[in-house]
């Protein structure tokens, strides 16, 4: 398999993690009224503070303002983050803090400003604090609820023994209110109800993860999961997946389902299954590999590895749009890893009985070369791919292809081989290096004619510093086939000359920032199944 297929073991665990996000997200609304209620709760703080600090109570009044005043200021921050969409999970916990301070500053306001053992008895601080936990079950997360009775603990223990208890102590003369036993059970009980909650919690996570499961099971396309639709044509439509048979395994994957109307046209699903059975063949690290075929509720699909990465004609658009200049030694080690991969189709990839396929891939086009997050260039949809030992001449005698990256001979419908590819390796280059199409016109007859009459300019004519690059591209991109290099192994030696031993590592150290890596996974990449084909018998 290659580099891009992963195992997840933990897929389960992430999975509820996902559906707490998502719950997450659903409830910003109710985020954002909480962040208002502390608002208010906050003023209401500060006022208590200034009445405290007219009664004559300078510390005690001044400490209500200040954390009045910290709270208010943290809750119209957390206000506008919410509303921009910037608020992170971990900004929660400075949040439960502040929640957790309401019931226990009302609990300190009840016994400054009335009697400290009254407001020791009173149901009011508890509700807050039942409340507070209760809106935490929303969260999904039973560390989330006991975080809250820790800290509920060292705030209440806090104000009694620092605000009640004094207070007390000064008007009563005792302290036969405020007992260790006391205030052991009622510790007890906040503990106990904030690990109550948590069970709830943890047992409201598990529901919820096994009604996610159980719908994904009966969306089940046979041992797959659809994830989500990466492209679609014509043709078929191509989804990110999960392969997932029993016993827990999964690991991603990319699955290429045929249009429905198309299951009754036995020429279609014959092709479809001799895509199938020569993509299975090619197994080689520069080519995306194909591990399984079959039929599930009447629809065809084929099974692939799933790149996570962005196709070659994503990379040239954003460097594009960004003004940045491919680097010859990038284009170079992209172009070399393409020829890696042609050369185990042309030579190597072999049937059953052993003998040599010689399999053309007829569509070399920007989308149908995938790059991985690690820098891996991999070739894909070998859709209207050629195996040369089995095929006579006439049967490769069609045009088929996107239309900007067809060889002179594929234009014109004239036989195939190898070295079709070879010319289609050449345009590739050529664009990478001088940063534009070579052949594409406004349409395509346009495009064909350029193709097989058009002026092909040298690099060096499009900037003087790859003038390196003439004689390499001069042979790539001549017309005549017995000019070309005769082999993908003896071009690939060629741009080696040229550029030096470059590999994934220079085209991951270019593509990474270019596409934004360090941020977000960018989607995968898959089979771009047939957006800009053309096909045309000339039989």
């Amino acid at each position: 398999m290659g580099a891009a297929i992963v195992s997840r073991p933990g897929e389960h665990t992430s999975a509820l993690r996902s559906i707490a996000n998502a719950l997450s997200l659903e409830v910003s609304r109710l985020e954002l009224l909480r962040a208002t209620a502390g608002l208010a709760m906050s003023v209401v703080m500060m006022v208590v503070g200034a009445s405290v600090l007219g009664r004559g109570s300078v510390a005690v009044g001044a400490v209500g303002m200040a954390a009045g005043f910290v709270a208010f200021s943290w809750f119209l921050f957390v206000r506008r983050l919410l509303r921009q969409r910037r608020f992170r999970p971990a900004l929660g916990w400075v949040t439960v803090a502040m929640e957790n301070s309401f019931p226990w500053l009302f609990y300190a306001a009840l016994g400054f400003l009335g009697q400290p053992a009254a407001a020791h008895h009173d149901w009011g601080p508890l509700l807050l604090y039942c409340g507070v936990l209760v809106v935490g079950v929303l969260r999904l997360s039973p560390v989330y609820s006991m975080v809250m009775g820790l800290v509920a603990t060292v705030l209440y223990q806090l104000v009694t023994w620092l605000v009640l208890v004094p207070i007390h102590v000064a008007r009563a003369g005792a302290v036969d209110e405020f007992t260790v036993r006391g205030e052991i059970t009622r510790v007890l009980m906040i503990l106990g109800a904030a690990a109550m909650v948590a069970w709830v919690t943890h047992g409201l996570r598990g529901a919820v993860g096994g009604v996610v499961r159980s719908i994904r099971a009966a969306d089940l396309f046979g041992k797959y999961r659809l994830e989500s639709e990466l492209a679609a044509g014509g043709m078929g439509v191509v989804w990110r997946a999960t392969y997932c048979p029993e016993g827990g395994f999964e690991r991603p994957a990319a699955i290429k389902l045929v249009h429905t109307h198309l299951m009754d046209d036995p020429g279609f699903v014959d092709a479809f299954r001799r895509e199938a059975a020569l993509g299975a063949r090619l197994v080689h690290h520069n080519i995306v590999q194909v591990f399984d075929f079959g039929i599930v509720d009447d629809r065809y699909f084929l099974a692939m590895e799933f790149v996570d990465g962005p196709t070659l004609r994503e990379v040239m658009v954003r460097a594009a749009k960004a003004d940045l200049k491919i680097p010859p030694a990038v284009a170079g080690a992209i172009t070399r890893a393409i020829l890696a991969g042609l050369s185990y189709a042309h030579a190597e990839a072999k049937d059953t009985d052993g003998a040599v396929l010689r399999v053309i891939h007829r569509d070399l086009a920007p989308s149908n070369i995938l790059m991985s997050k690690g820098g891996a260039v991999k070739l894909t949809d070998f859709g209207i791919a050629r195996a040369l030992r089995d095929n006579v001449a006439d049967e490769t005698q069609t045009v088929a292809g996107h239309v900007d990256h067809m060889a002179p001979e594929q234009a014109t419908a004239q036989p195939l081989d190898e070295r079709t590819d070879l010319f289609c390796v050449g345009i590739l280059l050529w664009e990478l290096l001088c940063g534009r199409p070579l052949f594409l016109r406004g349409n395509q007859p346009a495009t064909l004619l350029a193709i097989t009459m058009g002026e092909i300019p040298l690099p060096s004519e499009e900037d003087p510093t790859l003038a390196a690059w003439d004689p390499l591209l001069r042979r790539a991109l001549d017309r005549d086939p017995a000019g070309r290099f005769t082999s993908a192994a003896q071009m690939a030696s060629a741009v080696g000359a040229v550029v030096g031993d470059v590999g994934d590592e220079t085209v991951a150290r270019f593509v990474a920032p270019l596409m934004g890596f360090s941020g977000p996974a960018l989607r995968g990449s898959a089979v771009d199944p047939d957006a800009t084909l053309i096909t045309r018998s000339n039989r």
